[in-house]
């Protein structure tokens, strides 16, 4: 099974700066990370939300390493997973470079509390993870009896895309030795990327052409649209035979990717791409060229939940009276962690009211080819800019704005509002994730290959008794290691027995633990 681990360049820098701070008498300072989690195609991915470090106060003295974080860190960290039912990976660095190794003494200690976590959130992955400077490594419990799996891969989202723990493919042999400026391995990196593109009209289709033609490997692609005679004038790839054979867009799509790479991994479905979520969310980025503002604020909401970098594409033709046509369009870099198409204006609550399907007074919505080239060409650039390393410094966000009239291509003037804006106050980190993806309650599934059973509870906001505690929680006791919740499922007491718990209530005994408004007539 397959453990993809993503986590915001912002997070993951602010929890390398805490980790290398200093300690009166600590060798290593470490803390917890909290995780969401969704399903894939293949498995599991895990989405950090928050660090919190351990506090000065909860190291303790320990024979065998010096000082360890004492049972006051670690059940303050079962509290945590209790009450904001999240999965909590405790996480440490060894410094250096490269992908770092466990310790033995990490991997015995880590064996000896993370299971603890699993008794009160049973229904979320926990684990550990170590840091170099430039990569991770962890290791992940599904289940209290089961062992830990190692963590597949681990992505860093930001203005750059970078991933590290699983061998890049192959590169295309020399046909793409003219764009070797993009960067060491950039055509493995470009191989190894997977791009989702909504919409394959006139938005969507020379999107991804170009994404072909520079080597891209993957592809999630949703239109449950078939081609007509009036989408010729812009598709780019469809014929006249399309129309007469009622070809679907998608197809047009993949037989414009398998001409120029016939070993493409593509995911595509004639299906509205919400039949295709497991599959987008395996993606690096996701391009959105839909028709209404409606599909773009879902699309948005979805990428921010899974951690996903979202470009937006979009152009009008607008009747300026006895002034003509005016065409008009964008593309929106929407980076996790940073300003949303709401942040700047671009999607409004009028807006989503007015329904901008029927924008536009040159027909049903007037589209030409051109600027539609203009916009995917900006597009494409943005997606190379996060996969590749020939730009050292690219924007995370980023808001073009398209004037067809005077042929100009510039950053909107909201742009000026966020210089250096870190955050976005219309997507929480902690929404991340799918709220309905859990464990089943009894752990690891029995199955003999040992795969993920995930599956959708609707009680998962009813209530959180049937989360917390489920048909087997007697059953956790009789470990005899970890505390249980109080009545109210809020806070956490010792097991009855007169001994305590091992790591978190010692017993006598016990010793550690424009927009610019669109242009408008």
């Amino acid at each position: 099974m397959n453990i993809r681990f993503k986590i915001t360049t912002q997070l993951l820098a602010a929890i390398r700066t805490d980790l290398a701070r200093p300690h009166a008498f600590a060798m290593e300072r470490v803390g917890f990370i909290s995780t969401s989690m969704a399903a894939s195609r293949d498995g599991l991915v895990l989405l950090a939300q928050e660090y919190r470090p351990v506090a000065d106060e909860d190291y303790v003295p320990d024979d065998t390493v010096r000082v360890m974080m004492g049972p006051v860190a670690i059940r303050k960290a079962m509290q945590w997973g209790l009450t904001d039912r999240v999965g909590i990976f405790h996480v440490h660095t060894h410094g250096g470079t490269g992908i770092p190794t466990f310790s033995g003494i990490d991997l015995r200690e880590s064996a000896k509390f993370v299971p603890s976590f699993l008794n009160v959130a049973p229904q979320r992955a926990h684990g550990a993870l170590v840091l170099s400077g430039d990569a991770a490594r962890g290791q992940a419990w599904l289940s209290r009896e089961g062992t830990p799996s190692f963590i597949s891969e681990f992505v860093e989202v930001g203005a750059h895309c970078r991933k590290w723990g699983r061998a890049l493919p192959l590169s295309d042999g020399t046909r793409l030795e003219r764009q070797s400026f993009l960067g060491d391995m950039s055509p493995q990196r470009l191989a190894d990327a997977t791009i989702g593109v909504v919409g394959l009209g006139g938005g969507g289709s020379p999107i991804v052409q170009q994404l072909a033609h520079i080597g891209v490997g993957g592809y999630v692609l949703a239109d449950p649209q078939a081609i007509e005679d009036t989408n010729t004038n812009r598709l780019v790839g469809a014929t006249l035979a399309d129309v007469e054979a009622q070809t679907s867009k998608v197809q047009i799509a993949e037989r414009v990717i398998r001409g120029l790479i016939p070993d493409a991994r593509i995911a595509a479905r004639a299906v509205p791409w919400q039949e295709l979520v497991d599959e987008l969310r395996d993606c690096d980025v996701i391009v959105g060229a839909p028709d209404s503002y409606g599909e773009r604020d879902q699309l948005e909401r979805f990428a921010r939940r899974n951690l996903i970098t979202y470009v937006d594409v979009g152009m009008d033709v607008h009747d300026c009276g006895t002034h003509g046509h005016l065409i008009s369009g964008q593309v929106i870099l929407s980076t996790p962690g940073y300003p949303c198409l709401r942040c700047c204006g671009f999607l409004t609550d009028s807006r989503l009211e007015l329904e901008a399907q029927r924008y536009g007074a040159a027909g049903g919505q007037p589209q030409v080819v051109w600027p539609n080239g203009v916009l995917a060409s900006a597009a494409v650039g943005l997606i190379v800019q996060r996969i590749t390393p020939w730009f050292p410094a690219p924007k995370p966000f980023v808001y073009l704005e398209y004037d067809g009239n005077l042929n100009t291509l510039v950053s909107a003037p909201y742009m000026r509002l966020f210089p250096n804006q870190v955050g976005c106050p219309h997507h929480p980190a902690d929404e991340a994730g799918d709220p309905f993806c859990v464990l089943p309650s009894h752990g690891r599934p029995t199955a003999a290959l040992g795969k993920l059973r995930l599956k959708a509870q609707h009680e998962y906001t009813q209530g959180a008794t049937s989360i917390r505690h489920g048909p087997d929680w007697a059953a956790t006791r009789s470990l005899g290691q970890v505390c249980e919740p109080e009545a109210d499922g809020r806070r956490l007491r010792p097991l009855p027995g007169g001994g305590g718990c091992q790591f978190h209530h010692p017993g006598p005994d016990a010793t550690r633990a424009s927009p610019r408004e669109r242009y408008s007539s």
